[in-house]
């Protein structure tokens, strides 16, 4: 938890010092490792995309176990959000998880009225005995506000070079 805030707080701090950078259309394949002692074996892949589409960005993480986790713990795991091109600030971000047998979905919309954020957000749980809970709650925040997704791409828009020593 403190690490997340330690990144909000770096990113707060480095907000104006953003450069109009586009991102280009990419997809980034990573293969995802599990390692305990001499054994080290692939686990789970995944496909983190961006697109462009005219003045917002769509950026989707998808993960997966390979087969032989699968028989250990099933994860097909899906992030996206949707970002302004300018800053990268998230409009919609969602997160839908396959975990073990339990499924969940967040989806949080935010809106923006000057340097205040509000995030209306939605949460759907099913566990595997098949019990559903949703819940819905608002959520403020102040200046430079955004998502596991969005933080991503925020981050490489940062001039670190022009950047003065100790911000």
């Amino acid at each position: 938890m403190r690490h997340i805030y330690l990144t909000l707080l770096m990113i707060a701090a480095v907000a104006g010092q953003m450069l109009a950078y586009d991102l280009p259309d990419e997809d980034l394949h990573y293969s995802i490792l599990y390692k305990w002692g001499l054994i080290n074996k692939q686990a789970a892949t995944a496909v983190l995309s961006l697109r462009s589409d005219g003045q917002h960005y769509h950026a989707k993480l998808a993960a997966k176990t390979v087969p032989w986790a699968d028989r250990v713990f099933r994860v097909r795991d899906t992030l996206e959000s949707t970002m302004l091109r300018q800053g990268c600030l998230p409009q919609i971000y969602k997160k839908n998880t396959h975990e073990g047998g339990t499924y969940n979905r967040d989806i949080v919309r935010y809106s923006r009225n000057g340097d205040e954020v509000s995030g209306y957000a939605s949460r759907y749980r099913r566990k595997k005995n098949g019990q559903v809970s949703e819940s819905d709650t608002v959520l403020h925040a102040i200046g430079m506000t955004v998502d596991m997704m969005s933080v991503f791409y925020y981050l490489r828009t940062i001039d670190f070079d022009d950047m003065a020593v100790g911000s």
